[in-house]
């Protein structure tokens, strides 16, 4: 009983440092919490992005696993292009194609802005394939038909007020080179918030 005076008698005695040590852990939790469902949010989103874009069998450099180190001359490793027409004469293979992506890149516009996403999504540069309008719908414009043309994903041209003829600038570890936004494609599935621009094959071929 002399236990529960004394704690109600310093209860009442330090009400407000009470009410703030309560707000304290309140808010501990809840940014905690926070957090925590946002990454697995955003880890559920690109999850199903992937899933959605990849094909039923992905053939890719050993490193580009992730799990050897880069090269140390920072280029991405690749494939080359002659490997696809061994891949379509596999047997059981019904359709096949080849495919640039590159997330080593920085996407800025004429006035040297980072187009990329605030919120830690990465900025994904691509060739533009067949496979893409499984997740991606154009819906301004045209796809990218050559070097001087490049083709932007709704959201970012939104967020950053971009349009047709807008003048972007790729910045990758091969060099940087400059296009023209020829065309802006929407998102099928939802956008994990990444800024994603395609190029045609040839270009990303030489560029990325």
């Amino acid at each position: 009983m002399t236990v529960l005076k004394t704690s109600l008698r310093n209860f009442f005695a330090h009400k407000g440092r009470m009410a703030l040590s309560a707000i304290a852990v309140l808010l501990s939790v809840a940014f905690v919490s926070g957090t925590l469902v946002f990454t697995d949010t955003m880890n559920t989103t690109f999850d199903k992005l992937f899933a959605a874009t990849s094909a039923d069998v992905t053939v890719s450099p050993k490193s580009a696993e992730g799990d050897d180190e880069t090269p140390q001359n920072g280029r991405p490793e690749t494939l080359p292009a002659s490997l696809l027409s061994k891949v379509e004469k596999a047997q059981g293979v019904k359709s096949a194609e080849g495919g640039v992506v590159s997330m080593s890149v920085t996407v800025v516009d004429a006035g040297n802005k980072n187009m990329g996403s605030s919120n830690g999504a990465p900025t994904i540069a691509g060739s533009w394939t067949q496979g893409d309008l499984r997740t991606m719908e154009i819906t301004s414009g045209h796809a990218p038909r050559g070097p001087t043309d490049v083709m932007v994903d709704a959201d970012t041209a939104e967020k950053h007020k971009l349009e047709i003829g807008d003048e972007l600038r790729t910045i990758a570890v091969t060099g940087d080179f400059t296009a023209k936004i020829s065309g802006i494609a929407s998102f099928k599935v939802t956008n994990p918030g990444a800024a994603v621009v395609y190029f045609d094959t040839a270009t990303a071929q030489r560029e990325l």
